[in-house]
């Protein structure tokens, strides 16, 4: 059950995090290619 829970819990983190990094992108293209390579 307690899996479940930080499955969950990790697929909406990831999700709020790539529509912050994609709207970051698109105020700024150059931050795309600094974001990719850090990763």
């Amino acid at each position: 059950m307690m899996n479940l829970v930080k499955y969950i819990v990790n697929e909406i983190n990831y999700q709020l995090i790539t529509i912050i990094v994609e709207h970051d992108w698109k105020c700024n293209p150059l931050e795309k290619e600094k974001s990719l390579t850090s990763i």
